[in-house]
């Protein structure tokens, strides 16, 4: 598609020929810009036959070239016959040519008026294509506006994804956090789950020992009592035993003169029992308060150790709450984390949508101006043929009017060529001049011939040959 500056090339070679454009019927280098006026003046005829030719291509192929008119018949105006020699006739042939004269200075007037009407024309359709081409600059800008502005959205998204990955990595580390503390926190139920064990056991030994304790306090009461029982047995047998030496005591001094030591050998016997009775006493308190000791010791122990246990345990339940706050304020954040990425993903690819819609329609928009654009330069390049056969039509009619005089001595034959041509490329304009020569002349016998040939590629449409009027 050619770009503005080319099309407005174009359209000014089209306007404006070239000066290699030529303009052939005898009055070569004559400019087609120059203002025409209505001509009223009679012309002298030329001695040659003359051929007008026109080429036209535009840049569209197959591009319709229509005539706006047919060149109209100048009709046979009889010259000057030797054989009439009267001053009417010759009066006569002077009005009608002074009328056909009038009637082409008529035509010629409106076609100069379609001239300036399709000059009109031709300044509205460039300002039309100027505004087009503005539009199509700020079309390009705005084209440029949105690269930036869909480039921004794509920075956002590759930040958002650099975000999500670094959120991303993060909720990781947290994960690992967690399952460490899960790991810890594990450890810390199995360690309480032993202390707990180890306290049961510790608890157990404390019964058995406070058991064994009541067991010996039992036994120490009954040993006590059984002491204290047998020592009132024992001083019953002592009181028995002087009951009965007194007793004998008394029967030996009727009886016999034997004397016998009984107080001696009792006090020995108490002696005896007395030393047995205090070391059964001595051996059961001091057995009885060494286990005593030995359980006050081993409860003060496990009493310590119960303590430190339940300091431990406190400190293991503490720090398990602290552990369980830390784990839900991890969760928290994750969720909120992964809320965040939905939205900011949400966001980006809303924005993204909006904006590649928003590039659609821009790109239709041009591509409907653009179209626009070609339909007016298509209408510009019609109107600009039709100006240019105008143009033709109109130097022709000219250059007849010029050589009307010698048309009225010498016989002349001229063919008016028209042919269209459409291809690509700039429209041309070619005025060809045939070779002078093969004119018949004669004094009272004066044709004028008009012939149209529209051709296309190389091809011929139609042939109109227009015939004067007799």
């Amino acid at each position: 598609m050619p770009t503005g500056r080319a099309i407005e090339t174009r359209l000014t070679d089209i306007l404006w020929p070239k000066p290699a454009m030529l303009l052939a019927l005898d009055c070569r280098g004559m400019d087609l810009r120059r203002d025409m006026e209505p001509l009223s003046q009679s012309y002298t005829p030329g001695s040659s036959m003359q051929r007008v030719s026109m080429v036209r291509s535009g840049p569209f192929l197959g591009m319709s070239a229509q005539r706006l008119g047919n060149v109209p018949s100048l009709g046979k105006i009889p010259a000057e016959n030797p054989r009439f020699e009267g001053g009417q006739a010759l009066q006569e042939l002077r009005n009608r040519e002074k009328e056909q004269i009038k009637g082409l200075n008529n035509q010629f007037a409106s076609f100069i008026d379609k001239v300036r009407a399709l000059e009109h024309r031709n300044k509205q359709l460039e300002m039309h294509w100027k505004l087009l081409h503005e539009k199509g600059v700020r079309s390009s800008n705005i084209d440029s506006l949105f690269q930036v502005y869909s480039n921004n959205l794509k920075q956002q998204i590759d930040t958002l994804a650099q975000e999500k990955l670094r959120l991303q990595s993060e909720l990781e580390g947290m994960q690992g956090m967690v399952e460490d503390y899960k790991t810890k926190y594990e450890d810390e139920i199995n360690l309480r789950t032993e202390r707990e064990n180890e306290f049961v056991m510790i608890k157990k030994d404390v019964d058995e020992s406070y058991l064994n304790k009541v067991e010996l306090e039992a036994k120490l009461e009954s040993l006590t009592d059984e002491i204290n029982f047998l020592k009132d047995i024992f001083d019953e047998e002592i009181h028995d035993l002087q009951a009965q030496i007194k007793n004998t005591a008394v029967t030996l001094e009727v009886d016999t003169s034997r004397k016998l030591d009984l107080s001696s050998i009792l006090n020995d016997v108490r002696s005896q029992y007395e030393g047995m009775v205090v070391k059964m006493r001595q051996d059961t308190v001091t057995s009885w308060e060494n286990k005593f000791s030995d359980m006050k010791k081993n409860s003060g122990k496990y009493a310590d150790n119960l303590r430190i246990m339940k300091t431990e345990i406190s400190d293991m339940q503490r720090q398990v709450g602290r552990l369980n706050s830390e784990i839900q304020a991890l969760n928290k954040q994750k969720d909120q984390l992964e809320a965040a990425i939905v939205e900011a993903e949400g966001r980006g690819g809303l924005a993204l949508s909006e904006a590649t819609k928003r590039i659609n329609e821009l790109q239709e928009a041009i591509g409907n101006a653009n179209k626009e654009m070609i339909c007016q330069v298509r209408e510009y390049q019609d109107l600009m043929n039709t100006k240019l056969a105008l143009d033709i039509e109109i130097a022709t009619y000219k250059k007849l009017l010029e050589g009307e005089e010698n048309r009225l001595s010498t016989p002349v034959n001229v063919t008016y060529h028209h042919s269209v041509k459409t291809s690509y490329g700039h429209p041309q304009l070619q005025l060809e001049s045939l070779n002078r020569g093969g004119l018949e002349t004669s004094g009272v016998s004066k044709s004028l011939i008009v012939k149209t040939i529209e051709t296309k590629d190389g091809r011929t449409l139609s042939e109109s040959p227009f015939y004067p009027r007799k």
